[in-house]
């Protein structure tokens, strides 16, 4: 009985339900597709806002690049505020030394390549290299100009300064001399020279087995004056901050004998070492009258600040304890590196490229 009432209401209702939905079905599937196009649409919006957003971003950097000088001239009669190496050429002794003849010549024929960014960067253990640019002085009258190298670690930097086919001035500096011998009193590379009227060609060799940047400045005296006061007070800010905070921690270890402080006091005051070596500071205040430990001070500072900042995370983390087999790995990375080192002052490592140094055209050494 029950079963006979199921049939008769599927043969009243059951053919109705499905012609009602079978007649909806074109316009469901109608709506499904105006969605799925639409957030394909909006997708695709989404898309090239991206893409047009990107676009944007990379115009205006362009545009915020100096534009590439190339072989054109540097005005000595313009402010130059910024670096120069967009006006200068680069050749790499890859076939062993140059001298400024053979330098001028491959100039000549085309084998020195353009820098193409406003400080030349020629990466760790680099060969010597050679820069080229010209300074043009349109007036009638000289003009007194100042060559900034700003990077003090440099070996050795031997400048030539060429007008009308002849060398007029030529000069070698190096990081191994006194700072009172190194000329301009100065904590970088700095030359005063007199550009005449007309062309003035200036060939720069430079040599250094650390990393090899090479920012040139061509400054009058005042910008040169400008500039330094203002590092002045910036680096004296910076400085000051960090030797308030070291003395802070030093007397928070005499107070509470805690190690973390004087770990912590030690890790800043390496960092101070190693920042003042890198700016040249090291040279003028601290060590001016030894030239081996100028030669040998960055990597031994940057080892000693190394060490001493992993030193106050073991302390500190308590590492020994918690983590004992990453205690000892680091312990034995830190000896591992500490005798590499002493390695490479018995063995004057550092000082090997500078054995085939010695220029082969005459020079006025300063």
């Amino acid at each position: 009985m029950l079963r006979q009432q199921i049939q008769h209401h599927h043969k009243m209702f059951g053919g109705q339900l499905t012609t009602h939905f079978t007649g909806r079905l074109p316009s469901i599937n109608l709506f499904c597709a105006i969605r799925s196009a639409a957030i394909r649409w909006n997708l695709m919006k989404t898309r090239l806002l991206l893409a047009l957003l990107l676009l944007l971003l990379l115009l205006a950097s362009l545009r915020s690049m100096p534009a590439f000088a190339g072989d054109h001239p540097l005005p000595a009669n313009v402010s130059q505020t910024g670096p120069i190496g967009l006006h200068a050429s680069y050749l790499m002794e890859t076939g062993g030394r140059l001298s400024l003849e053979q330098a001028i010549a491959a100039h000549a024929r085309g084998a020195f390549r353009a820098v193409g960014t406003p400080v030349p960067n020629f990466g760790i253990g680099s060969v010597p290299v050679w820069l080229q640019f010209t300074v043009e002085n349109p007036t009638a009258q000289p003009l007194e100009r100042q060559l900034h190298i700003k990077t003090p670690w440099l070996d050795r930097v031997e400048v030539y300064f060429r007008l009308a086919g002849t060398t007029r001035a030529s000069h070698v500096v190096a990081d191994r001399k006194a700072f009172g011998q190194s000329p301009g009193d100065n904590r970088f590379f700095m030359l005063e020279h007199d550009f005449e009227p007309g062309l003035t060609e200036l060939f720069i060799r430079v040599e250094k087995p650390d990393p090899m940047v090479v920012p040139l400045y061509l400054l009058t005296a005042d910008e040169g004056r400008a500039r330094e006061r203002i590092q002045d007070y910036s680096y004296g800010l910076f400085y000051g901050f960090l030797l308030a905070l070291l003395a802070y921690n030093l007397m928070l270890w005499a107070g509470l004998r805690d190690a973390s402080y004087l770990l912590y006091s030690l890790y800043l005051g390496a960092f101070l070492l190693m920042n003042g070596s890198y700016t040249g500071h090291g040279f003028q205040w601290l060590w001016p009258d030894s030239r081996i430990w100028a030669q040998w001070s960055n990597p031994l500072l940057v080892l000693l600040y190394g060490s001493s900042g992993l030193a106050f995370a073991l302390r500190f983390l308590d590492i020994q304890r918690h983590f004992p087999r990453l205690y000892r790995a680091i312990t034995g990375y830190l000896g591992v590196f500490a005798l590499l080192m002493l390695l490479a002052i018995l063995t004057g490592s550092h000082n090997r490229p500078l054995k085939n140094s010695v220029p082969t055209s005459p020079t006025r050494q300063i």
